[in-house]
């Protein structure tokens, strides 16, 4: 039977899948049933389903950008107005014949000019698919990085393991102990580290440090034990 802590987890991993309805029936139903008990994956739930909105809400912002028509209706407006603009330069020399007309030279330069724009514009209507795609894997993965974070939490649940302290055991014995005390000490399951003051200080570790503070505290040698931060 899986923990409470590690239902939390399969639930928060599983909200995407199941707003996409990828979710198996059975573990949608599994889902549904904590969701409606548990107010912290609600909110979960919550979170995701906002950062499915805003994903959506920006795709359809940038999505008519990316189109290949949209860009070849766009070109083909400006190719308009540039005839436009050719057709009234070319009235205007028939109306004045005292204007010189286009040499051959200007001619074959304005052709090379049309010839560079069109092969310009083919040229971005084949790009455009890939800048396309380009784009949406950018926001996609910026929106998954974003999702990722967001779901991290950054406070500790009564389910998470308390943080390790390094506790250090100080111990004072009789000065008129003899070697022996050594042993005494590492009796209690402990062990020395370290010797002050002409052998009669001691710093001593434990696996449990409770449990060996009181047994020192119990031998007739010991003056004083006190637990310190390593």
């Amino acid at each position: 039977m899986k923990s409470e802590a590690e239902v939390h987890a399969w639930c928060v991993e599983a909200l995407p899948r199941w707003l996409d309805g990828a979710l198996a029936a059975g573990d949608a139903a599994a889902l549904n049933g904590h969701v409606r008990q548990c107010a912290a994956c609600r909110g979960e739930l919550d979170l995701a389903r906002r950062v499915r909105r805003q994903f959506d809400d920006e795709w359809r912002a940038v999505a008519p950008l990316l189109e290949a028509d949209r860009e070849r209706a766009q070109f083909d407006r400006l190719w308009t107005r540039i005839s436009a603009v050719d057709g009234t330069n070319a009235q205007a020399a028939n109306v004045a014949p005292s204007q010189p007309a286009a040499s051959p030279q200007e001619g074959s330069l304005h052709a090379a000019s049309r010839s560079v724009s069109r092969q310009l514009a083919a040229q971005r209507r084949r790009y455009a698919p890939v800048w396309g795609a380009l784009a949406a894997t950018v926001l996609l993965g910026s929106s998954a990085a974003w999702y990722r974070g967001a779901t991290q939490p950054d406070f500790r649940t009564l389910a998470d393991q308390p943080p390790q302290r390094c506790i250090a055991l100080h111990v004072q014995v009789d000065a008129t102990a003899g070697a022996s005390v050594r042993r005494a000490l590492e009796s209690t399951g402990a062990t020395v580290v370290e010797s002050r003051s002409g052998g009669d200080t001691y710093v001593l570790t434990a696996p449990n440090p409770a449990e060996a503070l009181t047994a020192l505290r119990a031998l007739p040698d010991v003056r004083r034990a006190d637990p310190v931060d390593c």
